[in-house]
């Protein structure tokens, strides 16, 4: 009975090692085959995008009624890949964001950066000004327009961006008076686009002398969402107020919200 028993187990020991032995070379068989596979699938798509960049290039250069065409499609491009790293505002409650577009006259080479600080505490003036002296540009000689937005306490503080916030360098007080002018509807509108944009802007920016729908506020608008956009000198805005009035803006203007009302600069 004993050897029986003995037997079964140097039997099942046999099995199991057998079976260990054909998963392994099965697996590894596999690995190598998929490896494989893999190597020869990436060098052809490789191959494949080097051929297609080179014909892009060649029709690029001989054919000039094409080249619109193509830097839209290019411009596209842009734009499906930067989806995958949405724009987001932070969660925290306190922080400054000085937002600028540069080349903003070629919406083809037109350039967005935006630079973040974050804050464990209200924000006073003193801290903007500190932030805004903390930052440096150099005199490229493109067209750009900045904006410091500032979010504390639920509310928004935009400003159009200055080194200092008024002429004789003294700072703001920190008051945050709601406005009596409210925005219904923002629509975001380009010669080159068949539709209209509907921009988001929060309630809480409804701030008494907050400066908003520059070139650089609108950008960071259209960053903030996903539709499909141009961007350049040539759009409009065409604002609709609580009231019922509209307001259309270019790039080369903004507005400034009063108590009662919004001032066009």
């Amino acid at each position: 009975m004993r050897s029986d028993i003995v037997y079964m187990h140097s039997l099942f020991e046999s099995v199991f090692e057998m079976l260990n032995n054909y998963y392994v070379w099965t697996g590894n068989f596999l690995y190598v085959l998929c490896e494989e596979v893999s190597v020869r699938t990436i060098w052809s798509y490789s191959k494949f995008c080097l051929f297609c960049e080179k014909t892009i290039a060649d029709i690029y250069e001989e054919y000039d009624c094409l080249r619109p065409i193509i830097d839209r499609f290019a411009h596209f491009q842009k734009w499906l890949f930067a989806m995958e790293i949405e724009s987001k505002e932070p969660t925290a409650d306190h922080w400054i964001a000085l937002c600028t577009v540069q080349n903003y006259e070629d919406y083809l080479n037109s350039h967005y950066v935006e630079t973040l600080q974050v804050y464990d505490r209200p924000i006073h003036s003193r801290d903007e000004r500190v932030f805004n002296e903390s930052l440096h540009f150099e005199d490229t000689g493109v067209l750009r327009d900045s904006i410091t937005v500032m979010k504390t306490n639920g509310t928004y503080k935009v400003r159009r961006f200055r080194k200092q916030t008024n002429a004789t360098g003294e700072e703001e007080e920190d008051v945050m008076e709601p406005s009596e002018f409210q925005i219904l509807n923002t629509f975001y509108k380009h010669p080159e686009m068949h539709d209209s944009i509907q921009l988001n802007v929060p309630s809480e920016m409804m701030i008494v002398g907050n400066e908003l729908f520059s070139s650089a506020f609108v950008r960071r608008c259209l960053e903030y969402q996903h539709p499909f956009f141009v961007f350049d000198a040539n759009y409009t805005l065409e604002i609709v107020d609580s009231n019922i009035n509209i307001h259309t803006l270019t790039s080369t203007n903004y507005l400034c919200l009063e108590k009662t009302g919004a001032s066009v600069k």
